[in-house]
């Protein structure tokens, strides 16, 4: 019994020091000003880019369907109405030809980046909205553009550039 008054003793004290004193939250959950050029970082949760590898398409022809870039380096291909899905990584593409309705899937740490800078609006620019006769996809992870003439050359992503 000694124990309980005890306990509850301490604990009536404890609510009065309380409502004297106010109520005050911990120092750790209070806004931190941080000096101009200092930065929270946490280790390892930037994705790292692995360089190009021996993995080379040397003139083949893509009709429709997807080809995923990343990693990969061509010579000579043709890309005819493909979906490009595309995660971050390396890639080049190396005298190229793309023709027709192209659209691009971004994945992993591209579509955090286009959703990062469309937060900002540094993504897309005004235009007018699109007719029923040039439907869109549903899917909001990808970006259509249909070419009214094709390209020929070379794409390449920094990373898949020799140095």
């Amino acid at each position: 019994m000694r124990k309980l008054t005890l306990a509850l003793s301490s604990f009536v004290a404890g609510v009065l020091c309380m409502f004297a004193l106010g109520n005050h939250a911990s120092t750790l959950l209070q806004p931190r000003v941080f000096a101009q050029g200092a930065a929270i970082r946490v280790e390892g949760a930037v994705p790292v880019v692995p360089p190009l590898r021996d993995n080379v398409n040397v003139g083949n022809v893509f009709n429709g369907g997807k080809y995923l870039p990343d990693g990969l380096a061509s010579n000579g291909d043709t890309f005819n109405n493909v979906t490009f899905e595309y995660g971050g990584g390396a890639y080049k593409l190396e005298n190229a030809t793309v023709s027709g309705t192209v659209n691009i899937r971004l994945i992993g740490a591209a579509a955090n980046t286009a959703e990062f800078l469309n937060k900002f609006g540094l993504i897309g620019c005004p235009t007018a909205k699109p007719t029923p006769k040039t439907p869109r996809p549903n899917d909001p992870t990808i970006m259509q553009a249909k070419m009214t003439t094709a390209f020929h050359g070379d794409i390449v992503s920094p990373f898949g550039q020799k140095k």
